[in-house]
């Protein structure tokens, strides 16, 4: 991932050396306090997806998210994002295409715990949003642990937790 061009800027990234302090014979030794350096931000991880963002691009505003759309309190709803590209779906071909994908990933949350509703965002670049039944947090945990950073074809799924209230938003504003 070093040198991977990010909206004009290049990444660049290194090893960790979080909660060290480099001493002056190149040894690292605990600091309580990091200090950012001019060429670089140290990001918090208990910072936003949203800040990390804004701290790599830092020339302008991004576009904030709806903070109820990802939210890393956990609930008993998750959307499982980069299943499909709308740009390589074909329905005359594949009439049952979303069909398939719901059905995909309902097999493999039923797995984990009982659905009470599932949906794919056919507007969107291959969101599904699943809500487990009871309001399981546990099992929407089980389901990130297991489905985040898997594969999907050749897509690597992004799993996080979403409010109840935005997953019956998005339920009621898209075809099931």
């Amino acid at each position: 991932m070093n040198n991977v061009r990010f909206q004009g800027k290049t990444l660049k990234v290194m090893a960790s050396n979080e909660g060290l302090k480099p001493s002056r014979l190149g040894e690292y030794i605990p600091s309580t306090e990091l200090e950012t350096e001019e060429r670089g931000k140290r990001i918090d991880k208990h910072e936003s997806r949203h800040a990390l963002m804004q701290k790599l691009n830092r020339d302008e505003e991004l576009p904030k998210f709806p903070t109820s759309v990802i939210t890393n309190e956990p609930s008993s709803c998750i959307c499982l994002s980069n299943l499909f590209d709308l740009s390589e779906v074909n329905l005359e071909e594949d009439s049952t295409f979303f069909l398939d994908i719901r059905d995909e990933v309902l097999d493999e949350c039923k797995e984990i715990g009982e659905v009470e509703d599932i949906f794919v965002d056919q507007t969107s670049n291959g969101d599904v949003w699943v809500k487990f039944a009871h309001r399981n947090i546990e099992a929407a945990k089980r389901a990130i642990k297991k489905l985040d950073g898997r594969k999907f074809g050749e897509r690597e799924v992004t799993v996080w937790f979403t409010s109840e209230h935005m997953y019956n938003a998005k339920a009621g504003s898209v075809n099931k």
